[in-house]
């Protein structure tokens, strides 16, 4: 097989497994994923522990009064939100961290936001998204996102990561 027709299958296989559109699972709010040029925006998330920093994964688990910093990687994107929300349908806005329009993004390299976000003893899940697009845009589409499972339009790209809570 030569290197195009490697590269041509790797490609088509990405887009088989990239949904197509929104989907619910486990209760969560859908969220619509484009895929742009191979690069993704994503968000890193990064628990405070007594040896020192962890990085969170998809598997991990949080308690109540875990201490998490959330850093944004913009892989070129000019606006951005980072919102969570809890298995209660509560949204918590980190980026910016008051309802209003999306922030320019620094477009390269990992930022760190302004402040950590500790958990609560809220029950089920924490479900962070960053939303991401060219153009400016409200927070208000995020939002309604998240509590109404509603679809991004296609210029738009999200990338989201859900932390099961463990009960105290």
């Amino acid at each position: 097989m030569s290197f195009a027709t490697a590269g041509a299958a790797a490609i088509a296989l990405l887009f088989l497994h990239t949904p197509a559109g929104p989907s619910k699972s486990r209760g969560q709010p859908a969220l619509e994923t484009i895929t742009s040029k191979g690069l993704q925006p994503s968000l890193g998330l990064y628990r405070k522990t007594a040896a020192g920093v962890e990085r969170l994964g998809a598997a991990s688990r949080v308690r109540p009064g875990d201490i998490v910093q959330v850093r944004y990687m913009a892989a070129g994107r000019s606006y951005g939100v980072v919102a969570s929300c809890d298995a209660g349908g509560a949204v918590t806005l980190h980026l910016p961290e008051a309802p209003g329009q999306a922030v320019a993004l620094v477009k390269d390299g990992e930022r760190a936001l302004a402040h950590a976000y500790e958990f609560d003893n809220s029950p089920g899940f924490e479900r962070f998204v960053f939303v991401t697009a060219e153009v400016p845009f409200a927070t208000d589409l995020v939002v309604r996102i998240l509590k109404q499972g509603a679809a991004l339009p296609q210029s738009f790209t999200s990338w989201s990561i859900t932390l099961q809570k463990e009960t105290p």
